[in-house]
């Protein structure tokens, strides 16, 4: 029944809430920050959060940190712990390993409109849809049930998520909505604006 078992911290790394038990306070000279860079994010997206140079151009979840403007202590999981410190290889689920959303930088009044923002909202501007690599474990060499029937076999997905857009403006030039759907959307104007 103790409170703490309870209380979720992030990880600097990949951001997932996880229970305060689970996170491991790292040391800033126990990893190689250059393993938690990347290149291709522009730099008028770079995190301003944090003082993203003191901590060598590494993409980070500032609320994992626990001094923003020197390094210091990182609050970390243990699956990004293991990976960083002790097998010297970037997280598979690291926001640097293109999972950085950017959404601290956005202008005021776009960030303002993402925290107000109902589920229904957000999924309308997104329109896309994960989708996972699934695996069958009959074909899975090492797996005990390797060679069994495949429709009995168990899935399991590995690697990242790929986040296709759906385009379901063409598709209803073939399928026009149904009575109920026009009756529970709403419309909506979408702009670009650039800065």
């Amino acid at each position: 029944m103790d409170l703490n078992n309870f209380i979720q911290r992030p990880c600097c790394v990949c951001r997932q809430n996880q229970h305060a038990k689970d996170i491991v306070i790292v040391k800033p000279y126990e990893i190689d920050f250059s393993l938690l860079k990347n290149p291709g994010i522009p730099a008028a997206c770079r995190p301003t959060t944090y003082n993203f140079k003191e901590y060598d151009g590494a993409i980070l979840y500032p609320k994992g940190l626990q001094d923003l403007q020197k390094k210091g202590l990182m609050d970390m999981c243990k699956s990004c712990c293991h990976d960083l410190v002790v097998r010297k290889k970037q997280p598979l689920n690291a926001i640097a390993n293109y999972q950085y959303y950017v959404i601290d930088e956005l202008p005021l009044i776009a960030k303002d409109a993402f925290s107000t923002a109902t589920t229904f909202e957000v999924k309308l501007v997104a329109r896309s849809r994960a989708t996972w690599l699934t695996h069958l474990y009959c074909k899975k060499k090492n797996s005990p049930n390797f060679m069994n029937k495949a429709n009995e076999s168990q899935c399991y997905s590995r690697g990242n998520v790929a986040i296709l857009p759906q385009d379901t403006i063409t598709l209803r030039t073939f399928l026009p909505p149904a009575a109920t759907e026009i009756a529970e959307s709403m419309p909506v104007m979408f702009t670009n604006c650039v800065m």
